[in-house]
């Protein structure tokens, strides 16, 4: 089922991803030549382990390695879509695989607690030894 609910705050967003069994998301580049590099609604799914499909476009492989922490299609080939759904909706053991393996990828990868720490020690260093 699909259920299009409109603007929602963060909460809403979140309990949702995780009562939903797949995320997909394909994209595109628009009309106006406007795109999204790296859409943050896939990191938000993804660390709510929630197996993500999208499109080979833009940054999303480096986020969504396919047959690995998702599915890719090429934008714009409704029918690889419909293939990568069908495999996710008639395999549950893909899914769960999927699932940790992007949650994982995106808590290790695309951490940002943990890149503000290393930038700020990188800051640091270099106040330190242009002190001495």
């Amino acid at each position: 089922m699909i259920e299009w609910r409109g603007a929602q705050p963060q909460k809403l967003v979140l309990a949702a991803m995780r009562d939903a069994d797949i995320f997909v998301l394909p994209c595109r580049r628009d009309s106006n030549g406007n795109q999204d590099g790296l859409p943050n609604v896939l990191m938000e799914a993804q660390s709510q382990r929630l197996p993500v499909i999208s499109t080979a476009f833009a940054g999303i492989p480096e986020l969504v390695f396919h047959n690995e922490t998702g599915l890719l299609a090429h934008p714009g080939d409704p029918l690889a879509l419909r293939d990568a759904l069908v495999r996710l909706i008639t395999s549950p053991t893909t899914r769960d695989a999927f699932a940790l393996a992007g949650e994982t990828r995106v808590r290790r990868h695309f951490n940002s607690e943990a890149w503000l720490d290393q930038l700020a020690g990188q800051f640091s260093e270099n106040l330190i030894a242009r002190a001495a």
